[in-house]
């Protein structure tokens, strides 16, 4: 049971380092899983790879050796406005799983939730990473306004704009971005609020330049938890990013 056990720790890793745990992965071993002193599990981050390791009462690890060296993931941005409830925290957990490497929590005209908790979101990438098997645990920076995420141009690539409302001589299929030749390129996807952008805002994104795609997510309209699901999953599946 526990080499299926994966830890992630900011620390650096190598042979013979004993590592503090945190609270919650205490806890979670020896409590939740009743984990023994000197069994093994896995401990991993982005920079050292995964390396195999023993548990020690003292809430600790002792690394023993490296088993994988740190896989290259391609960079692949979310933006999407905060939700109420639970479902914020549902996108990042879903998209850390799809593979996302960055996060930006966006306010709009119609955003409900205008504050989020990044210690607590950035606490559920960590869990999400280690459960699907990932290296590097996603960035979820701080929230900013749509104007100023349009402004700064945090990434090199795309913006692939999900619109629902967008008419059809406008709008790609994301399907149509496939060719002999695709490949990702620090590309990132824009989801909207719960009753999706305003007029103003649509012009605003549609003035983003030569790099924006206005994209469909089909001829029904998603909650924008699964529009943000769907989006990534067809990006994965048009750039061969499941394998």
């Amino acid at each position: 049971m526990s080499l299926r056990t994966r830890v992630f720790s900011a620390e650096k890793l190598k042979t013979g380092a004993v590592l503090k745990l945190t609270a919650g992965q205490e806890h979670y071993l020896a409590k939740v899983l009743r984990m023994k002193s000197k069994e093994r599990l896995k401990v991993f981050n982005g920079t050292d790879g995964e390396w195999l390791a023993e548990f020690l009462n003292a809430g600790c690890v002792r690394i023993m050796e490296r088993l994988k060296l740190p896989s290259q993931e391609q960079s692949l941005h979310l933006a999407f406005s905060p939700l109420k409830g639970n479902n914020t925290a549902f996108i990042v957990e879903k998209a850390t799983e799809l593979g996302v490497t960055e996060m930006w929590p966006i306010i709009t005209s119609r955003t409900v939730v205008n504050k989020v908790n990044e210690v607590k979101l950035t606490t559920i990438a960590i869990e999400a990473t280690e459960q699907s098997e990932r290296f590097v645990v996603p960035q979820i920076h701080p929230m900013q306004t749509l104007r100023d995420f349009l402004n700064q141009r945090h990434f090199d690539g795309s913006l692939l704009f999900c619109n629902e409302r967008t008419t059809a001589s406008q709008q790609l299929s994301l399907n149509q971005l496939q060719s002999p030749n695709a490949s990702p390129r620090d590309d990132c996807i824009l989801i909207g609020p719960e009753g999706g952008f305003s007029e103003d805002e649509v012009t605003s994104i549609r003035g983003f330049g030569e790099r924006l795609l206005e994209i469909s997510l089909g001829k029904r309209i998603l909650r924008a938890e699964t529009a943000a699901i769907a989006a990534i999953s067809l990006y994965n599946t048009v750039h061969n990013n499941w394998l």
